[in-house]
C-alpha cells in the first residue's frame, strides 16, 4: 500500500515537471505579436475606410471632414506598413502600401517646386492672421506683426475690442479698411500700399461679409479678396460654407489679372470643395513648393493639425516664398507669404 501511494505521488510529480506538449504555456512574444498583428490588420483597414470616405467629401459633412487628414494618413499608413512587414503579414502589408502610395501622392507634391525661382525681388509681403477672437494677447500679438514686417496684413475675427488694440498697425499702413461682420466675422486690413474701390460685399447664405479692395502695388492693380467663411459644424453650414466659396470662385474668376483670395477657408487642400474653388478661379496655392504647412488648431496636439488658411493668387504672381507664424493666444498660426506682383505694362 504504501508503495503505491508513493508511486502515485512520484507519478504526479513527473507530470507537474513534464507536462505534455499540448498543455505547454504559449510563447508570451508569440501572443504579443499576434495581438499587434491582429491590432494591425484591423488599424488599416480602418484607415482604408477613413482614405474612402475622404474622396467623397463632395457627398456630407461627414465624409467632408476625412479629406482633411491626407498629412496624418500617410505617416499612419508608413507605421502600419513598417509593423505588417516585420511581422510577415504580407498581404494586410500591400494594403498598407497601397494606402501609403495613394496619400503620399496627394501630399508630396506640395513639397516639390513646381516653378522657377522668381527673376525679381519681392515687392509684396502679404500676412494672414486669425486672431480668436477671445484671444486678449493684444500687445504680442501686434510685435508679432510689427517683426514681420508685412506690408499687407488681413486681421480676421477682429471686433471692436482688437480693432481699438490695433490702431498702433496703421502707423506706416494708412490704408486700411475694418468690417464688423458680427460674431466672429469681423475683418480688418492695414496697408502700406494705397487700397481703392473699398467695399464689403456678402456671399453665400450665411450672407457672411468679405473685403474687396483693389490694391495697388508700385503701379499695378492687384484684384484683392479676403473672406472668411463658416466652419462646417452642421449640415446648414457645410452648405452655406459651400455656396460662399462657389460665389467667390465665380467672382474671383471675372476680376483682371493679377489677383489674390486670402483668408481661413476652413477647407483643406484636399477638399472636393477647393479643387472647385481654384478650378473655377483660376488661382493656384502659394504654398505649392514649400509644405502643406498645417495651421489649425494651434492650440491642440500636432497630429492633428491642417491646413485651412489659404493664399490663392493668379498663375501671373510669383511666390518667393510660403511660411508660418506664430499668433500668442490664437488657434491658427499666422500665414506669411512673399510675392513678385508683375510691373503694369
Amino acid at each position: 500500500m504504501f508503495y503505491c501511494e508513493w508511486q502515485s505521488m512520484e507519478s504526479d510529480h513527473l507530470d507537474r515537471e513534464d507536462p505534455s506538449p499540448g498543455k505547454r504555456p504559449a510563447d508570451p512574444r508569440q501572443t504579443v505579436a499576434a495581438a499587434i498583428r491582429r491590432w494591425g490588420r484591423v488599424l488599416t483597414f480602418l484607415l482604408m475606410l477613413a482614405v474612402i470616405a475622404g474622396q467623397f467629401g463632395a457627398q456630407h459633412l461627414y465624409l467632408d471632414l476625412f479629406s482633411h487628414f491626407q498629412l496624418q494618413y500617410v505617416a499612419c499608413s508608413l507605421i502600419l506598413l513598417t509593423v505588417l512587414v516585420g511581422l510577415r503579414s504580407f498581404k494586410w502589408a500591400a494594403l498598407a502600401s497601397s494606402l501609403l502610395i495613394w496619400t503620399s501622392w496627394l501630399v508630396i507634391p506640395w513639397y516639390l517646386p513646381r516653378h522657377a525661382p522668381p527673376q525679381s525681388d519681392t515687392n509684396l509681403r502679404l500676412m494672414l492672421v486669425n486672431v480668436l477672437q477671445s484671444n486678449t494677447h493684444y500687445e504680442d500679438v501686434v510685435s508679432q506683426i510689427e517683426q514681420v514686417d508685412p506690408d499687407v496684413v488681413v486681421l480676421q475675427e477682429i471686433n471692436q475690442t482688437w480693432l481699438d488694440n490695433l490702431q498702433s498697425l496703421s502707423d506706416g499702413r494708412p490704408f486700411n479698411i475694418h468690417v464688423p461682420g458680427g460674431v466672429l466675422r469681423g475683418m480688418a486690413i492695414f496697408s502700406r500700399f494705397p487700397l481703392d474701390d473699398l467695399r464689403s460685399e456678402e456671399f453665400g447664405d450665411r450672407m457672411t461679409p468679405s473685403v474687396i479692395a483693389t490694391l495697388t502695388v508700385n503701379e499695378t492693380s492687384v484684384s484683392l479678396l479676403a473672406t472668411h467663411p463658416w466652419p462646417p459644424s452642421s449640415e446648414f453650414d457645410y452648405r452655406a460654407r459651400n455656396k460662399q466659396l462657389e460665389q467667390v470662385g465665380q467672382f474671383m474668376a471675372n476680376q483682371p489679372d493679377p489677383r489674390i483670395l486670402i483668408g481661413d477657408l476652413n477647407l483643406s487642400m484636399w477638399s472636393p470643395h477647393y479643387e472647385k474653388l481654384i478650378s473655377t478661379a483660376g488661382l493656384k496655392n502659394v504654398r505649392r513648393g514649400f509644405g502643406v504647412l498645417p495651421s489649425f488648431p494651434m492650440d491642440s496636439l500636432r497630429l492633428i493639425r491642417v491646413p485651412i488658411d489659404h493664399c490663392l493668387v493668379s498663375r501671373d504672381i510669383a511666390v518667393a516664398d510660403c511660411r508660418l507664424g506664430e499668433v500668442m493666444g490664437s488657434d491658427h498660426a499666422s500665414l506669411i507669404v512673399d510675392l513678385v506682383i508683375p510691373v503694369a505694362k
